[in-house]
């Protein structure tokens, strides 16, 4: 607190009379804003009301202020108000001034504060007294002491016993002012009726604040620091630290204007901090208005957004008739038109502001319980964030959440779009970071500071990781109270037991010590309800532990009063909520993990709050789907449940064990049913076989119950833990289709295995900085910023040590080639030798810097060093043997450095410091025998971040700023080659063993593996949340490791979900692949006019094709698979081939312009070729290879039926659609229907149907024997691109430049599923031969994978770097070639574990590595499942 210092006469100035019919009925003062405050019960007397009755909105005061010269008039209106409930809460009224405030008038300042037991106190009212003359209407004073707080958390106030008059009626609404502190402390809201008692009570600045929120940012001279609660708008003078941050979600939302803006992070990290006082505190309050999602409330997606919209622009919600608005508004919120009008109003209703952001705070919270309202919300944001006719966005959505539930954010098309192209991770606050925090605050606050060494000491003692701010705001918030004359001393601050125990210590005394008994059981009760116990993950490991928002129904009347003192503490927080919904919550996640009294209740109470969180999210579900009796609890489930009942049943809500009632009274009918089937079966037979038989339908029909039940818990818990472990979610797979296969098992193994992820490695709390595998390939080696080095197994997926160097960060990590010893640079400019076996540091390196590598022979150590230099080390007597100058002397640089092969030259990177202007962004090749430069490489115009030498030696690859990666040859012999660009600053490359493959990371968060002969990249992996810093891979290769900004460490496995091979021409080409009929031969083209044979299984070249001079453009082979037809740009001829001798049999000229497309028909005596320059489709003859016939046509498709008779090709226009006889070239006619231009056609696999798909989205369906048009419809917002049926004729499948994939019933053209997850145009679509899967592939350079069953996405194939224009599967299903025109590039996938159970069920097993243990069985399924072994 600032010591007292503000005049006397300030706060009187600011008192009023509340007035009626010109006699005074209470107290009201002036508060900032040209509001003032008082109590509800007042303001109601003036009225004539209840003192619980609600104010009606804008219902007007009269006021004056008798203190202030001539007692000004002045007339006011309710702006807010809370009646008295029946708990003595509420009685709170805010009034807002119809003018400017009278001459003189000033606001009162608001001080919070603790601990007010013994300080004076100072009143001024307008009482009645009994007798003549006993009415003070001019106004008396009194005075008195704080006894504390009594029962409702009010103060408790005496009067002097030489007071003149005591407190009486009169002082109701009158702020209550602290002589020491020098402001107000609480407002009169009551006194004794016994006068001779000389005791009062006032409401706490706490309890003001939490009935009305918007009080805490207009409490004047307060505190600069924020304790454990998120900075809000009103704190953007307060809130340093987070400018980087701040500006990018600016630029993002204001001036990039993205549609939905993702900000995620670790736990407690600030992101709630970063959008309010940071992103929404720097919005024009002009331009935009601002709506919140409140969390923690049960109500349906509708009701959430209407509650945002109903009290956008800080619209109080307790005002009288919100609720009814609300109300009204969640019905009109059931369809687009209704989301989109609301947005309007809610514009128009605040002065027509062009712009709505709707914030979404701990969206976790949804995901967690209640997964189908997120998933209706994330629908309902691309509907309130589409553009309107003009062009414009009416509304912009922020949503903030955890980043551990990534894996849930990707189930929501919407949300995944925007994580996928725009979105922030908030990182824990670096050190430069936090001082800001700390320094900056007092800015405001003149003659305040901090003793010598102070600021030091805070920023020694911050503990690393996302808590670092909110423990450091507390302590600060602590010291802040105890500081003497202005100065924040370290005496107080060690006192207080450091930046930790500022926490810890206050928790336990003002949460703890204060309790008696009974109410220390009651403690454990309620707080065990605000934490989350993490879920069980695998055998000995588990999810965090997580606060959690707790309706006031889920407390006993007791408890909650109980709540209510707790949240004076402002460790609890309360949020008021309209019609009682009223929540309580922890006031930061570090409570969870710092209070160890706290952790020890939630570790007591796990398997009882584990099962209650379980029985919560099957309530919320059975609600949610209206009831449904399967969703109910099982038999073995309610007796669990009476269980915990039996023995905690008053911590279990009446609402929940109404649902264990009515789930046993389900159960109890079908029980009675089976015995009234038991009964008709007596009738017609034996009783005793039916008996018998019954018994066993029921055991069946039960236990099938209970396995589909199983099933579909295990398939949703395997998609929850794919992101965090996969090896658990491939288990859970597993199980799932062991013990009831259905399509959506399939479908969730399938997504197992073509992920590559193999396993996230947690345990760094700051970035990683380095990663290494041992020579074995057994160990990997990670280091960070979080001041260690660790250790992982990497078959068991464990951390098997952790070295901790005594420093704030390890740099680099690095094995000897024996595996013995690692090597790790520290700051502070050293290296320490470690014992890999013994964990034991051997040696520490002085002077050394970042890096620090072993040489290829071990004898030698390389390490970064001040003045420019590069050291070399004996790495036996770890005795420096001589020094490179690689930089300048003037400035200390520490650069990546690394070996040749061979170990004879270590190439060194120079960015400019200390070096001449000459050697800037270069690369220093030394000789390390001689100690000799012998080559500079110099072609980067930005900073180098990464180099790495092939294995061979023969390259050196090297990544900079300017987003460029280089390929140079050290020996000199050749140019540089430049690797394609893509955005992001690359801080991380690594060649593979076999030197093949580069890969390289970089700030976009993801990895891309390069083929180094093709210069092409060849997958994106992405998973990460932050920047890719280091990467290397396993000695076999197999495996890919990364770390990351994100914390964590990530392994790959490099089989899995990568092409089996890519195809790039000397110029390239992306032309569609064709497979032979047999599916033993893949022809691709190339871009200089060769068509390449290859062996479709093992990828060797079988033979090249020739004739072409100009890029192939279309491949195909004929149906006996004999000869295959290609047509290029080169010329107008289109050639043919003999498949077994490669010989060419003819060139079919007739064309006047090159051919875009070929096509054979099913019988194989026709070849169709079309070109839309010349605006003709020709037949030719196979046998003579003579043109038959030519029809003009302004489009590239055609389509022979199946059974080769009729042949479809477009006409003059574009919108024609004509048929002609295959064998006679006669016209059949022309179909009715479109009127613009149709984009392709195709026949159904009976040939009665044919299918178009055109402009404007349409697609259009025709019986071909009756030429009649059968169903037409609007599919697509922009372009339809294709169409696709399955093999039984029954799907069509659509695809468009909306980015959407359709599925329709082909009968009732009736659509069946959207399947979203496309970001740009899709531009083809393919079933595969068995018609479960379809591939699609588009301008997003990924393909994808459905499962036509489930309409669930198996897989998302990433690797080519270009707009993907065709797919193909081979005829058994088991490979699917795509090609792209932007890359040039042909590619192979593995698709056979999709039609193959076998294949399937064993690379699962792979990513398993082990069946799930009897103990985990029993975790994760019900009661009932016998156990099975999943795995061999």
């Amino acid at each position: 607190m600032t010591p007292p210092g503000e005049p006397e006469s300030a706060w009187e100035r600011g008192t009023a009379r509340v007035l009626h019919d010109g006699r005074p009925v209470g107290v009201a003062f002036l508060i900032p804003d040209r509001l003032l405050l008082t109590c509800a019960h007042v303001v109601a007397s003036t009225a004539g009301l209840r003192d619980d009755a609600p104010l009606p909105e804008s219902l007007p005061v009269t006021l004056d202020f008798p203190l202030l010269r001539g007692r000004p008039e002045a007339t006011a209106s309710v702006h807010f108000s809370v009646p008295v409930a029946a708990d003595s809460s509420g009685d709170v009224a805010v009034l807002r001034l119809d003018g400017e405030p009278p001459p003189g008038a000033l606001p009162l300042r608001i001080v919070a504060a603790e601990n007010l037991a013994g300080h004076r106190w100072r009143a001024f009212g307008f009482p009645k007294f009994p007798g003549r003359g006993g009415g003070k209407d001019a106004g008396i004073w009194t005075r008195g002491t704080v006894e504390g707080r009594e029962g409702t958390g009010w103060w408790q106030l005496t009067c002097d016993e030489d007071a003149p008059f005591p407190l009486a009626g009169g002082f109701s609404g009158a702020p209550v002012w602290d002589d020491e502190y020098g402001g107000v402390i609480g407002v009169v809201v009551a006194v004794e009726g016994d006068q001779r008692r000389r005791t009062g009570y006032a409401l706490t600045v706490e309890s003001l604040t939490r009935e009305w929120p918007q009080l805490r940012g207009r409490l004047l001279a307060d505190s600069p620091y924020r304790e454990l609660l998120p900075f809000t708008e009103q704190d953007r003078a307060v809130f340093h630290g987070r400018t980087l941050e701040t500006q990018r979600l600016t630029e993002l939302l204001e001036h990039q204007r993205v549609p939905v803006l993702p900000v995620f992070g670790p736990s407690g990290v600030g992101k709630s901090s970063l959008v309010g006082a940071g992103l929404l505190a720097h919005l024009d309050s002009e331009r935009y208005v601002i709506a919140r999602l409140p969390h923690g409330l049960r109500l349906t997606a509708e009701e959430l957004l209407a509650w945002a919209l109903a009290s956008a622009g800080d619209t109080d919600t307790m005002r009288a008739g919100w609720h009814d608005r609300w109300s009204a508004l969640a019905r009109q919120l059931t369809d687009e038109q209704g989301i989109r009008t609301a947005v309007e109003r809610t514009l128009a209703r605040h002065g027509g502001r062009s712009r709505l952001v709707l914030v979404a705070d701990q969206f976790e919270t949804l995901l967690a319980d209640a997964p189908g309202t997120a998933r209706r919300l994330d629908a309902m944001l691309g509907v309130l964030t589409a553009r309107r006719t003009d062009g414009s966005r009416p509304a912009q959505a922020v949503v903030v959440t955890r980043i551990d539930f990534l894996r849930q954010i990707e189930q929501l098309p919407h949300l995944r779009t925007a994580w996928d192209t725009t979105s922030v991770v908030v990182q824990p606050m670096m050190r430069t970071q936090l001082r800001e925090a700390i320094v900056r605050p007092l800015d405001g606050h003149g003659g305040v500071r901090f003793a010598d060494g102070l600021v030091e000491l805070l920023l020694r003692d911050t503990p690393p990781g996302p808590a670092a701010l909110p423990m450091l705001e507390y302590a600060l918030s602590l010291l802040w109270e105890r500081q003497e004359r202005g100065l924040l001393t370290t005496t107080a601050y060690q006192e207080l037991g450091g930046v930790e125990g500022a926490l810890t210590r206050n928790a336990e005394h003002r949460l703890w010590g204060w309790a008696d008994g009974a109410e220390r059981q009651a403690l454990e009760r309620i707080f065990i309800q605000l934490v989350r116990p993490g879920e069980e993950l695998d055998a000995g490991e588990r999810g965090p532990d997580t606060r959690r928002v707790a309706a006031r129904t889920q407390f006993s009347a007791g408890d909650w009063a109980l709540i209510h003192r707790l949240a004076s503490t402002r460790l609890v927080v309360v949020t008021r909520r309209p019609t009682g919904r009223d929540t309580a919550e922890l006031a930061h996640q570090a409570l969870v993990e710092k209070w160890p009294r706290l952790r020890g209740w939630v570790e007591e109470n796990r398997e009882f709050r584990g099962w209650q969180e379980g029985l919560r999210r099957s309530l919320r579900a059975w609600q949610e789907l209206g009831h449904p009796p399967e969703l109910a609890l099982g038999g073995e489930q309610i007796a669990r449940a009476r269980r915990w009942i039996g023995v905690r049943g008053a911590e279990i809500p009446a609402e929940e064990t109404g649902f264990v009632e009515a789930s046993d009274q389900i159960q109890q009918r079908l029980v009675r049913r089976r015995r009234t089937v038991l009964a008709g079966f007596a009738v017609l037979t034996v009783l005793g076989l039916v008996a018998a038989g019954l018994a066993m339908f029921n055991a069946r029909s039960g236990s099938e119950q209970r396995a589909l039940a199983a099933t579909r818990s295990l398939t949703e818990q395997s998609r929850r833990y794919a992101g965090s472990d996969p090896a658990l979610a491939a288990r859970l797979a597993l199980a799932a289709q062991r013990v009831s296969p259905t399509p959506e098992t399939r479908a969730q193994l399938l997504s197992t295995v073509s992920s590559p992820l193999r396993a996230t490695l947690p345990g760094h709390t700051g970035e990683v900085r380095s990663v290494a595998f041992s020579p074995d390939g057994r160990t990997l080696a990670s280091s960070g910023n979080d001041g260690t080095a660790r250790l992982w197994d990497v078959a068991g997926r464990r951390q098997s040590a952790s070295l901790d160097g005594r420093s704030s960060q390890v740099h680099t990590a690095a094995f000897s080639p024996d595996g013995r010893t690692l090597v790790t640079s520290h700051d502070g400019w050293k290296a320490q030798l470690w014992d890999t076996r013994t964990r034991k540091r051997t040696a520490v390196l002085t002077g050394a810097g970042r890096p620090a590598v072993f040489s290829p022979d071990g004898d030698t150590i390389a390490t970064g060093a001040r003045q420019g230099k590069v050291l070399l080390w004996d790495a036996r007597t770890h005795r420096r043997t001589g020094e490179l100058q690689a930089h300048g002397d003037d400035g200390s640089w520490a650069a990546p450095l690394a070996f040749s092969p061979d170990g004879r030259t270590v190439a060194v990177i120079v960015n400019g410091l200390g070096t001449s202007a000459d050697d800037k962004a270069a690369v220093q090749l030394w000789d390390v025998g001689q100690k000799r430069r012998t080559a500079t490489l110099k072609g980067h115009t930005g900073q180098i971040r990464s180099l790495a030498f092939s294995p061979d030696g023969e390259t050196l690859a090297t990544r900079a700023s300017d987003g460029v990666t280089l390929l140079w040859d050290p020996r000199g012999q050749r140019p540089p080659v430049r690797l394609s660009d893509y955005n992001g600053t690359g801080s991380a490359l690594a060649f593979s063993p076999d030197g093949r493959t580069l890969a390289s990371g970089g700030q976009d968060r993801s990895v891309r593996l390069w083929d180094v002969r093709a210069r092409t990249a060849m997958v994106m992996l992405t998973s990460h949340t932050g920047p890719v810093n280091a990467l290397a891979f396993s000695p076999d290769g197999t495996v890919l490791a990364s770390g990351s900004e994100d914390a964590t460490v990530r392994l790959w496995d490099m089989r899995a979900g990568r092409p089996r091979a890519a195809f790039a021409g000397p110029g390239g080409s992306g032309s569609p692949a064709a497979y032979s009929p047999d599916g033993q031969v893949l022809a691709t083209g190339d871009g200089d006019g060769t068509v390449h044979l290859r062996d479709a299984r093992t990828r060797r070249t079988l033979g090249r094709l020739t004739g072409h001079t100009g890029e192939v453009n279309w491949v195909r082979f004929s149906p006996d698979g004999r000869l295959v037809a290609a047509s290029g740009d080169d010329g107008t001829a289109v050639l043919l081939w003999d498949v077994r001798t490669r010989r060419r049999l003819a060139s079919l000229d007739g064309h006047r312009s090159p051919v875009q497309r070929v096509l054979f028909s099913p019988d194989g005596h026709t070849l169709a070729t079309s070109s839309y320059i010349d605006r003709t489709t020709r037949l030719w003859s196979l046998r003579t290879y003579q043109q038959l016939a030519s029809f003009p046509s302004a489009v590239t498709w055609s389509a022979f039926s199946p059974d080769s008779g009729t042949f479809v090709t477009g006409g003059r226009e574009s919108s024609s659609v004509r048929l002609w006889d295959a064998r006679t070239h006669q016209h059949l006619g022309d179909l009715d229907g479109p009127t613009g231009m149709v984009g392709l056609v195709v026949f159904s696999p009976d040939g009665r149907t044919l299918a178009a798909a055109g402009s404007g989205g349409r697609l259009w369906l025709w019986d071909i024997r009756h030429r009649r048009l059968t169903a037409t419809v609007k599919g697509h917002a922009d372009a339809a691109e294709s169409v696709a049926f399955t093999p039984d004729g029954k799907t069509l499948a659509s695809i468009g430049r909306d980015a959407a994939v359709r599925l329709w019933d082909v009968r009732t053209l009736r659509r069946l599923a959207t399947l979203n997850g496309h970001v740009g145009a899709v531009r083809s679509a393919v079933v595969s031969p068995d018609g479960r899967t379809l591939a699609t592939t588009g301008d997003d350079r990924t393909v994808r994978l459905w499962d036509l069953r489930t309409h669930r996405q198996l897989a998302l194939l990433t690797g080519h770097t270009g707009a993907t224009r065709s797919a193909v599967f081979a005829p058994d299903g088991k490979t699917l070639t795509t090609t792209s025109g932007a890359d040039r590039t042909a590619r192979v996938w593995d698709t056979a574990a999709f039609g193959d159970l076998a294949t399937l069920t064993g690379e699962a097993c792979a990513i398993a590595g082990r069946s799930l243990t009897e103990r985990e069985w029993r975790r994760y399924l019900p009661d009932g499942v016998a156990y099975r072994r999943i795995c061999p």
